[in-house]
C-alpha cells in the first residue's frame, strides 16, 4: 500500500483547514466592519488590514492571501502548521480552537450543553439516579481521578441519552469509546473538581456522536 503524496491532504484535515480560513475569513471582516476601527483606520491610527495580521503574525503576506483571499471561493487547501495558526490566533487575541472549530463541532457543543443543561436542572433525586452527585463526590475527594471511573460515570449519564434513542448494545460500545475519548479531556492539568465534573457531563453528550475515524484506505493508493 502506498503512502499518500505529502501534497495530497486528507479529508478531514481540508475540512478543518476551510472551516478555520473561513473562521479567520469572518473574524477580520468583523473587525474591518467595526465603525470605530473604520474611523481609527481613516484617522491613521489603528485599523488592521491582512498585510498588518500577516505582520502581526509573523507570517508571509502571500500566504495570508491564499488563506483569506478576495472571494471565499478562491481559498486554496493547505497544510499549515500548528505555528502558523496559534500565529494567526495570538496575533486576533483568539484561542486557536475556536478558530478551528468546524460547524459540526459547534452543533455538537450545543447539543452538549443542552444536555448539560437539563442535567443541571434535573430534581436532586434524578441527580443521584444518574450518577451525577456519586461523580461529584468522587472528584471531590480525589485529586488524581482515574480514566475508567471517570468514563463510567460519563457512560452511565449517556444512557439517558441513549435508552430513551432505543439506540442498540452493539451502537453503544461504540458510542462509550467515544465517551472515553472525551472524558480523557477531563484529565488536563488545572481542571478543578467542578470543571472536570462539566467536562463528564459534555462527554456524555458528545462522545456518542464523535467523528468515526477515517479510513485509512479511501485516500491511499495501493
Amino acid at each position: 500500500m502506498a503512502k499518500r503524496a505529502p501534497t495530497e491532504l486528507a479529508q478531514s484535515t481540508r475540512h478543518v483547514f476551510r472551516s478555520f480560513a473561513q473562521n479567520l475569513r469572518q473574524v477580520v471582516e468583523t473587525i474591518e466592519d467595526d465603525g470605530a476601527a473604520t474611523q481609527r483606520r481613516r484617522a491613521g491610527i489603528g485599523g488592521m488590514t491582512n498585510q498588518q495580521l500577516a505582520g502581526i503574525a509573523g507570517i508571509r503576506p502571500s500566504t495570508l492571501s491564499k488563506i483569506i483571499p478576495a472571494r471565499s471561493s478562491d481559498i486554496e487547501d493547505q497544510n499549515m502548521s500548528m505555528d502558523s495558526v496559534c500565529r494567526l490566533a495570538d496575533a486576533l487575541g483568539m484561542s486557536p480552537a475556536l478558530l478551528l472549530m468546524t460547524p459540526e463541532d459547534w452543533k455538537s457543543l450545543i447539543s452538549g450543553f443542552t444536555f448539560v443543561f437539563q442535567i443541571l436542572q434535573a430534581s436532586d433525586e434524578k441527580k443521584e439516579e444518574l450518577g451525577l452527585n456519586a461523580a461529584s463526590r468522587y472528584l471531590m475527594e480525589d485529586s488524581s481521578p482515574k480514566i475508567d471511573e471517570l468514563a463510567k460515570y460519563s457512560n452511565r449519564l449517556a444512557m439517558e441519552v441513549l435508552e430513551s434513542n432505543g439506540t442498540s448494545q452493539e451502537k453503544r460500545t461504540e458510542m462509550e469509546a467515544g465517551i472515553r475519548k472525551c472524558v480523557a479531556m477531563a484529565m488536563a492539568p488545572g481542571l478543578d473538581p467542578n470543571e472536570r465534573l462539566m467536562v463528564l457531563m459534555l462527554a456524555a453528550a458528545i462522545g456518542p456522536v464523535s467523528r468515526p475515524q477515517n479510513n485509512p484506505t479511501s485516500s491511499e493508493t495501493t
